[in-house]
């Protein structure tokens, strides 16, 4: 399965970055298929018993996906590689990842419809229950405060309960604070972690 692995979430953003456009592949493992939608790439799987050697393509060809003005998930589409011509399946699998191929990917969806939100007045959206906040290490302090500020805030009326998994501060608790925030995690369900630091002997002596 194309995308299996533990960097799933680089394999759709590197060809995102690099300015690809679609994926063809004979299957996708989950996740990474989810991922390529949600960055705005277009998944497609050959048909049953196709692939690349089958059809004869290298990958240096010129590829155009011809889709129509109505998209439909799992519709076949055709595809022109060069002189060579065959289907595909689209793996849109729901409505919603259309809406997120047609917004150029799941961020800018959602940015739209924030913004939407708040030039019609809308008030927040209330979030029924909190959510853990594990703030981390280094940068992620700092970004992720940067996404509360610019996304979260303004738009959501949501409690987050905080837990500081700085090392400094997983230091001075002896831990403690990782243990708490594992206990609030399993009590709300929900959590957002930021990176943080693995304490190896090399990595304490860098930081």
């Amino acid at each position: 399965e194309y995308g299996s692995g533990s960097s799933r979430d680089w394999a759709a953003k590197g060809p995102y970055l690099q300015g690809v456009k679609a994926v063809i592949a004979k299957s996708f493992e989950r996740i990474h298929r989810s991922n390529l939608v949600g960055m705005g790439l277009i998944p497609l799987c050959f048909k049953e018993g196709q692939d690349a050697d089958s059809l004869g393509l290298t990958g240096l060809e010129k590829y155009t996906i011809n889709l129509p003005e109505e998209l439909i998930p799992g519709m076949d589409v055709e595809v022109l590689a060069d002189d060579k011509k065959f289907t595909a399946t689209l793996r849109f699998d729901t409505k919603v990842e259309l809406a997120y191929f047609q917004h150029g990917g799941i961020l800018h969806y959602v940015l739209r419809q924030l913004k939407a939100n708040s030039e019609s007045g809308a008030s927040k959206i209330k979030v029924a229950n909190p959510v853990v906040e594990m703030d981390g290490d280094e940068m992620t302090r700092i970004i992720w405060q940067m996404i509360k500020d610019k996304l979260i805030h303004p738009f959501l009326d949501l409690k987050l309960e905080y837990y500081d998994l700085s090392m400094e501060n997983r230091d001075a608790t002896d831990d403690q604070v990782t243990i708490d925030s594992a206990h609030a995690t399993l009590k709300h369900h929900v959590a957002v972690k930021c990176a943080t630091i693995t304490p190896d002997e090399d990595r304490v002596k860098e930081f």
